[in-house]
């Protein structure tokens, strides 16, 4: 289907497109009925559209068509050109920056990530009392619009989209074969993994609770509740959630302060029926909580803003499907969770508090004055240091405001923490993470000369020590550049470098491949990994550790561990400490 500007499909005339994904194209467009107010076109070819595709996008506007709410998307209407071959759904052109992007960007303080969380809420709130179940919640599937950071309590400054997937009730057929699921892996509920396991309703709005708490854990904490890397894959998934019901075993992982741990804890059980049934209960939830820890409440709703122009990105971006997670089998133990305990009545926590600041205070004054009698011990590699941003601060400048800890830290000292590898020397790659501090995001400015740092697996170098690694970005033409083993062997850095940018290294993704070459028959392949990215989203904390490249597809007979990238400036000398 070849489009152009000017092109004039049923009413609308396409003015520009504004991206493609897997389910078709949105196009910038002029409807005469409405011509102040371009629209979006999404557009899904019908003689290329599997039918299922089809199904969603008329499910996507039927569903649209019926809904009034100023966090959502408007839709305007549903059409089929037969002449063109494309079935299209006439909506909302909002402009906005995805949740997910402002998270990364660390444009978000506290406050409005409160408020957003709320608009989500009372969105999923609509839709469930709406017979809807989204069934993609998660952070790219909601835009903030410039209006919200002029008044944060306002709906319309919030869209959650992409209905494709939702489930509406009354819908007599399924769009997914028998033991498929819809959705994006990480914000899938445990009954969507693992059925055997978790009993649960496979379009109940728990899964849009459960999502919602991944959502809102990964924007408060910056780490997923499982504690694992973005790159996880469905097992990994399944195996975190059924340890959830083995004793003394604690869920969500990581640190998060109240009241919103309290309410994503609930959001977030991992047995759907002692999870919060629906975003209806979410709102009750976070209505409870002690006056003194609201810090904003939303006060209106206001009437949803002329429509502006930009693109709606999580429209183009394909829904995941994890259908290659292993099927699931049923547990070796069965034990039931255990119950969450009663809350504290509140005197009992005014009393505590008390206590933890006194017991802080003076905990400060012995470390203040056995930092003056006492020589400070010399520091391991792995001992917990502060970051760089706090070392800055003057001696008598006292304690740094808690807004100023970079997006992401905890105020737990953790022996493997990116803040403990802070002081150079303690790098593998030979640079610290710079004045910022290993937590705060990678800028997107920024340009690197990717090198080869390290491979693990002694048997791998016995055998192969002419091999080479091989690194592209994926999606992107030109030869990879290969960096030979033996160089960072003998000389600890090769001499080779791959130019990357932060859209390369977050966005598009590395391919790896480790090839050693055989006398008269040239390369051969022995290991391979597509789509590489960090685990974390792109924080500072690779210019100390490195990328680390495993799980690779061997050859047979291969035994290759770890491989890791190291970014040097973009010069491609080795940065090191001064």
């Amino acid at each position: 289907m070849e489009l152009r500007a000017g092109q004039r499909i049923d009413r609308y005339v396409l003015i520009e497109p504004l991206g493609e994904g897997g389910q078709g194209a949105v196009w910038k467009a002029q409807d005469p009925l409405a011509p102040d107010a371009p629209c979006a076109l999404k557009l899904v070819p019908v003689v290329l559209g599997r039918p299922n595709d089809l199904e969603r996008a008329r499910r996507e506007a039927r569903a649209l068509a019926q809904l009034e709410h100023p966090s959502l998307v408007r839709s305007s209407g549903l059409f089929e050109d037969l002449k063109l071959g494309v079935l299209g759904i006439a909506m909302e052109l909002v402009k906005g920056t995805s949740l997910k992007q402002l998270a990364r960007e660390g444009r978000l303080g506290a406050e409005e990530k409160s408020l957003v969380l709320e608009h989500v809420a009372r969105a999923l709130d609509y839709l469930h009392k709406s017979g809807v179940v989204h069934r993609d919640v998660k952070l790219d599937n909601v835009l903030v619009r410039e209006s919200f950071w002029d008044d944060p309590s306002r709906s319309d400054g919030v869209k959650v989209v992409d209905l494709g997937i939702a489930a509406v009730s009354g819908s007599d057929r399924e769009l997914t074969q028998e033991g498929t699921v819809v959705g994006t892996l990480a914000y899938l509920a445990p009954e969507l993994l693992d059925p055997a396991t978790f009993e649960g309703e496979q379009s109940s709005p728990r899964v849009d609770v459960f999502a919602f708490g991944v959502m809102g854990w990964l924007l408060l904490s910056g780490q997923h509740p499982s504690g694992l890397p973005a790159n996880s894959n469905a097992v990994e998934y399944t195996r975190t959630y059924r340890a959830t019901l083995l004793p003394g075993r604690d869920f969500p992982v990581g640190t998060l302060d109240e009241p919103w741990r309290g309410v994503l804890t609930r959001c977030l059980a991992p047995n759907p029926a002692e999870r919060l049934p629906n975003a209806g209960a979410v709102l009750d939830t976070i209505a409870s909580r002690p006056p003194d820890s609201v810090v904003v409440r939303p006060s209106r709703d206001g009437a949803p803003e002329a429509t502006a122009v930009a693109t709606p990105q999580a429209m183009l971006e394909p829904t995941a499907l994890a259908e290659q997670a292993a099927p699931a089998q049923a547990p070796t133990v069965a034990i039931a969770p255990a119950k969450a305990a009663p809350p504290a009545p509140q005197g009992s926590k005014v009393l505590v508090v008390f206590t933890l600041l006194v017991a802080v205070a003076i905990g400060v004054a012995i470390a203040m004055k056995a930092s003056v009698e006492a020589p400070a011990p010399a520091r391991s590699a792995s001992a917990s240091v502060p970051s760089a941003r706090a070392a800055k601060q003057p001696a008598d400048a006292g304690p740094v405001p808690e807004d100023a800890a970079p997006e992401g830290a905890t105020s737990e000292a953790a022996p493997e923490s990116a803040a403990a590898l802070d002081p150079c020397p303690a790098c593998p790659s030979g640079r610290s993470c710079g004045e910022e501090g290993c937590d705060a995001p990678l800028e997107a400015s920024e340009v690197y000369a990717l090198r080869l740092g390290r491979v693990d697996g002694d048997s791998f170098f016995a055998t192969y020590r002419t091999a080479e690694v091989c690194v592209s970005i994926s999606g992107r033409s030109g030869a990879p550049v290969c960096m030979p083993l033996a160089e960072t062997l003998d000389a600890g850095v090769t001499a080779k470098s791959l130019r990357v940018d932060y859209v390369a290294l977050v966005k598009d993704g590395l391919d790896v491949t480790v090839q050693h070459s055989v006398p008269g028959q040239g390369a051969a392949r022995l290991a391979h990994k597509t789509g590489v990215k960090p685990a974390d989203g792109g924080r500072r904390e690779l210019l100390c550790k490195g990328l680390l490249v495993e799980d690779f597809v061997t050859e047979p007979d291969v035994q290759l561990g770890q491989v890791v990238l190291y970014l040097d400036d973009a010069g491609g000398q080795p940065t090191r400490c001064p």
